[in-house]
């Protein structure tokens, strides 16, 4: 959920890896949408049309923070395992509750940072773990890919 540059970075990493399969996208605004159903396999209109999009078992929420939480909630009724970066909300008591909506439904909640499925971070696992750099004293990410896409004011959903 979300075609701001982070949603349109995550379909693009994911749709390069083969153990990945992007069912469908949504955004709010439909300028997004409408740029997204030039290379994106399915575009929907709304979220509810994503959670019942065949095949769909998992959702990747890029949503800005502010929102974050009440579409999490959404998809974790409705089964879907669920990645997003932090927070998943500054609300305490609302990461509270999701987190026991993921365990009663038996649903997966993933906060994490998700650069772990980019292709330069898998490379350079990869060598580390070949051992050929020898030990590690220090390690930094550094992302400078980030730029603005045509109408991208802010922030949205994928």
């Amino acid at each position: 959920v979300g075609l701001d540059r982070r949603g349109w970075h995550r379909w693009e990493q994911l749709s390069l890896c083969d153990d990945w399969y992007v069912a469908a996208v949504t955004d709010p605004r439909a300028d997004r949408r409408a740029l997204a159903r030039v290379s994106c396999p399915v575009v929907v209109e709304t979220l509810d049309e994503l959670l019942a999009t065949s095949g769909l078992t998992g959702v990747i929420v890029t949503e800005p923070a502010r929102q974050r939480a009440a579409i999490v909630q959404r998809c974790l009724a409705a089964g879907k395992e669920v990645w997003l970066e932090p927070p998943l909300s500054d609300d305490l008591r609302q990461v509270r509750r999701l987190h026991t909506l993921a365990r009663e439904r038996r649903v997966p909640l993933h906060v994490l940072q998700t650069h772990r499925y980019d292709r330069d971070y898998r490379a350079a696992l990869a060598a580390v773990q070949s051992g050929r750099l020898g030990p590690l004293r220090s390690v930094r990410l550094v992302i400078a890919e980030w730029t603005t896409f045509a109408g991208d004011q802010g922030a949205a959903a994928c």
